[in-house]
């Protein structure tokens, strides 16, 4: 055997790894096997601790929904009985209002006839208190006399369950507060033989206003009390049974125990004490011991005790785990011997140990076996591509002999470089073509990175239409660094750009208009056609430009221009027959004004009214044609009071009369250059709109003063204006205003 050889390393090599390994595992698992298995058990024990918890929990829950359901019935029965009584109190009532008996007699009858009600097999009736604050007075008692016309205050009246409050105090302020309402507390139970010890108690208040009474019933619940404690007590007689059928692992065992350390359950100790039970190492009582592991969060305990087949030996380590029942005050324990662990993990290491040396036997005859098959022919292959060119592929073909998995393997590598050969020519000839494909292209094309969205790559035509001075100053860029802050749609850039690619990822690609920004600022329309590819197992993004902005310019100019030959021909259409209406109207307002009619003075005002409206029509008729003619408008010198004077003469005939109108003209300087027909369209709609907020009337101010604006202001004005003498009008309401 040459110890050299590549069949000898590899029969040693896969010998020794599989006897190192299965060593290293034996010895691993013989120091971490105890812990792991031991893990696992106490996992096993915590586990089961937490169903038998769930198990007591639900036990619980029962018996607290028959509570809970029980007195629930009885509180519907006070409700229910406090009910009658309050009827009884109510027609006592109503015999003082209607009947004229006095209020203090209706008191009085009513109280005689509720001292003699009674329920609930005798032992329930009800009092009366009144609303003195803070402690109420007691008017009527039928149990306890010596209490009426006193204070409910001090000690003897503290019987609020789990609460030192006053009670009566507490009827009081639930009275006042809800109306009505329940209070748990204790009280002496009547009895044939007289008065017990304090039971408990649900008492039920109602307040009847009228004469400031309060009027309380209770009922008894101890035998409730007495139930809950009996289904208890049969809880923990089952819990027993099961407990000692329960084991953890092999010997170890359920119990449960209360705070005052009494084995609630216990394979030996249940029914009894649990004080006496004392930790041999420590000398402290074992449950105390337990119940602080409990509460410092450690929730388990090593030490030392007996086994039921060996009572009273404590040699045996032991380790429990404890949980806590709060609404019980349960202590719920599982515990288990650590020589259960021991035993299954030496049984079970020397069975590991046993089948580790077969095992390496078995490894040593595969691996000699594997070696051979394997080294034999590769020494012979070896030689024939052993001559390859600098990429290491043989330059010679390699000859076919040998045996056939030999033959196959030459044939195959033969066919592969001749493959790869072929291929390697085809890449480098497709590579130079796209090269120069891309470069050449005088259509700007850019890749970028589907990460990091940066220009990757680009050619000349690209940077040059970005008025970039170079390829190597456009790379590095992203969509942003070449976008207009904001696209034609008044869209953010920022907030656009990566929605399409994301389209492109999700499709393949997407074709749209993006607003461009050069080097220089100019701003330049792009159609864009952005696809998605895979280049080496890395996603990018490609996209190609055209410069659109020429095509959009013409496209908006041939639109405006269409858009004005409508109007020009819709206003020559409607102009001549407008025109003609207007005519009718100013005939005949003007025949009205002839003297053979006889208009009163109001009259001919509204006459006056109608003419000047009129001309203002035709003033619009004009312009309307001359807008068709595409002729410009000239302005001339207007007074602006006397359009406002006219503005507010056709509103005050037009809207609500309970708007009222009201004018201060303090300009001195009222005269401008302009239309006096737009401008009193403008005050007209203003005013109109206005009147629609005021539905309920109001009140419409026209203002006029003159204004001197300095430089600074006009520098800062959306306006071209220059620095000089204003008129400043002011139109305001009294109405509702605008919801924001």
């Amino acid at each position: 055997m040459h110890w050299n050889s590549l069949q000898t390393r590899i029969t040693l090599s896969i010998t020794g790894i599989v006897a190192i390994s299965l060593i290293i595992t034996v010895a691993f698992f013989s120091s971490k096997a105890k812990q792991e298995l031991s893990n696992a058990m106490d996992e096993n024990a915590i586990n089961l601790l937490n169903a038998t918890k769930n198990q007591v929990e639900s036990q619980y829950n029962s018996i607290q929904y028959y509570k809970n359901a029980i007195i629930n019935r009885r509180k519907k029965e006070l409700k229910n009985n406090t009910a009658i009584v309050l009827n009884m109190i109510e027609s006592a009532y109503n015999d003082y209002r209607e009947i004229g008996i006095s209020e203090a007699v209706a008191k009085q009858r009513v109280m005689n006839k509720i001292k003699q009600v009674r329920y609930s097999d005798g032992v329930g009736y009800f009092w009366i208190n009144d609303t003195t604050m803070p402690i109420p007075k007691i008017i009527m008692h039928p149990i306890r006399p010596d209490l009426v016309g006193k204070s409910t205050d001090g000690p003897r009246y503290h019987r609020i369950k789990n609460s030192s409050a006053n009670l009566f105090a507490a009827f009081l302020n639930i009275a006042i507060q809800k109306g009505e309402g329940y209070v748990e507390y204790l009280w002496p139970k009547p009895l044939p033989s007289g008065l017990t010890v304090d039971q408990p108690k649900i008492g039920f208040v109602k307040i009847f206003k009228p004469w400031n009474w309060i009027i309380g019933t209770g009922i008894y619940i101890d035998d409730i009390e007495l139930d809950v404690k009996k289904r208890t007590e049969a809880v923990i007689r089952d819990l027993n049974k099961t407990i000692s059928k329960q084991k953890v692992g092999e010997n170890g065992y359920f119990f449960i125990f209360d705070r005052s350390n009494f084995m609630l359950a216990h394979p030996l100790y249940g029914g009894a004490g649990g004080n006496q039970l004392i930790n041999p190492e420590t000398k402290k009582r074992i449950l105390e011991e337990l119940k602080q592991a409990y509460h410092n969060k450690t929730g388990s305990l090593e030490y030392f005790w007996d086994k039921p087949e060996d009572k009273g030996n404590f040699i045996y380590a032991k380790k429990s785990y404890i949980t806590y029942f709060e609404p019980l005050g349960w202590y719920i324990a599982s515990s288990v011997y650590e020589k259960d662990y021991e035993n299954k993990i030496a049984a079970m290491i020397k069975t590991i140990f046993i089948f580790s040396l077969l095992f390496i036997g078995a490894s040593l005859l595969v691996a000699y076996l594997i070696s051979r098959s394997i080294t034999n022919p590769l020494s012979s292959l070896i030689k024939s591509i052993s001559n390859s060119d600098d990429d290491g592929i043989p330059v010679d073909k390699i000859s076919e002999v040998g045996a056939s998995e030999i033959r196959s393997l030459s044939s195959t590598i033969n066919k592969m470089v001749t493959s790869i050969t072929q291929s390697r020519n085809q890449l480098e000839e497709s590579e130079t073509f796209n090269k120069a494909l891309f470069q050449d292209s005088r259509i700007p094309l850019i890749v970028m990175d589907s990460e990091s969205y940066k220009f990757i790559d680009c050619n000349q035509a690209a940077a040059d239409i970005y008025g970039f001075s170079s390829i190597a100053e456009t790379i590095g860029k992203g969509p942003l660094d070449v976008s207009a802050t904001y696209q034609n749609n008044g869209e953010l850039s920022a907030s656009t750009v990566y929605s399409f690619i994301a389209e492109a990822q999700e499709k393949g690609s997407v074709l749209f208009e993006w607003l461009h920004q050069k080097k220089n600022g100019e701003l330049w329309d792009a159609e864009v056609q952005l696809v998605s590819i895979i280049y080496q197992n890395r996603n990018l993004l490609q996209f190609s430009l055209l410069d659109i902005t020429a095509r959009k310019k013409a496209q908006e100019e041939l639109s405006h221009s269409r858009k004005m030959d409508a109007i020009g021909q819709l206003a020559g259409g409607i102009a001549h027959d407008f025109n003609n209406l207007i005519s009718g109207i100013m005939t005949s307002a003007q025949l009205l004004k002839l003297p053979k009619r006889n208009l009163d003075e109001k009259s001919i005002e509204f006459v006056n009214i109608i003419l000047k409206a009129s001309t203002r029509a035709a003033d619009l008729t004009d312009k309307l044609l001359a807008f068709g003619r595409k002729v410009e408008n000239v302005t001339t010198e207007i007074n602006v009071h006397l359009v406002l004077e006219e503005t507010i003469e056709l509103l005050t005939n037009t809207i609500d009369k309970k708007i009222t109108i009201t004018f201060a003209s303090s300009a001195t300087n009222c005269h401008i250059l302009g239309d006096h027909t737009e401008l009193q369209n403008v005050f007209l709609n203003l005013g109109i709109n206005a009147s629609h907020a005021m539905e309920e009337g109001g009140k419409l101010t026209f203002k006029t003063r003159n204004t001197l604006l300095n430089q600074a202001y006009c520098d800062t004005s959306p306006f071209e204006i220059e620095p000089g003498e204003f008129i400043e009008i002011e139109i305001s309401d009294t109405g509702s205003g605008i919801d924001m």
